[in-house]
């Protein structure tokens, strides 16, 4: 019963998502309006009754005590795994140890893991600080500046022949908003033009800052 139900549910959202794409593609189509009139309303219901059930599972996370190093361990480790780091928890947790890169670990993974560590530890503190402390630009630019911190491009030997140096000119990434265009390798994707970076970093901040205590259920705390 069960699975027929679940199967029910994903055909209503893969339906719903059919006439939400038409819609967008041909304003005011007669068939796609009526039938996402129809499908919207069951996958609200549906949306809403996941957010319940996750605003639950939050309630009793939040019961674990906050101080907990188990806790702060997985946190930690969850952390790395989706910044798709590849150093296992053994091994971040001999490079916090010693500070500094440890045998069978390059240099670069080593650094990566301390910053995303400081990085961390800095997003704690704005935590700990609370709501009457609104995100600011500079909080968002700190926190690039420590996940960084040990990976910053340097300039290389190229940038001794001033030809070079004249083309390839070395910029610092860490803590500041770029000052060129970007691309994603094997992505669609074309991150926004360096132009527009501060104006659309302003309206993100003005949205988290404003609308961050609306949402639901995790993203709100």
């Amino acid at each position: 019963m069960w699975s027929v139900r679940r199967n029910v549910a994903q055909r209503y959202v893969l339906a719903d998502t059919f006439f939400y794409c038409t819609l967008a593609r041909c304003p005011g189509h007669p068939l796609a309006t009526q039938g996402r009139a129809r499908t919207k309303l069951v996958v609200d219901q549906l949306y809403l009754a996941q957010l319940q059930e996750v605003c639950l599972k939050q309630t009793r996370f939040q019961k674990i005590l906050v101080g907990s190093p188990v806790l702060h361990n997985s946190l930690l480790h969850n952390y790395y795994t989706m910044v798709h780091s590849t150093v296992l928890l053994k091994a971040v947790q001999q490079i916090l140890e010693k500070g500094g890169p440890i045998s069978g670990r390059t240099a670069l993974e080593c650094q990566e893991v301390l910053g995303i560590y400081a990085g961390f530890n800095l997003m704690c503190e704005l935590l700990k600080e609370g709501r009457s402390k609104k995100i600011s630009l500079k909080d968002i630019l700190d926190l690039h500046s420590h996940v960084l911190s040990g990976t910053d491009p340097k300039p290389s030997r190229l940038y001794s022949i001033p030809v070079l140096r004249n083309i390839f000119k070395p910029q610092k990434i860490a803590g500041v908003l770029r000052k060129q265009q970007v691309y994603i390798g094997r992505n669609n994707f074309i991150p926004a033009n360096h132009k527009l970076v501060p104006a659309k970093m302003d309206d993100f901040i003005t949205w988290f800052n404003n609308c961050i205590l609306r949402m639901q259920p995790l993203l709100s705390r």
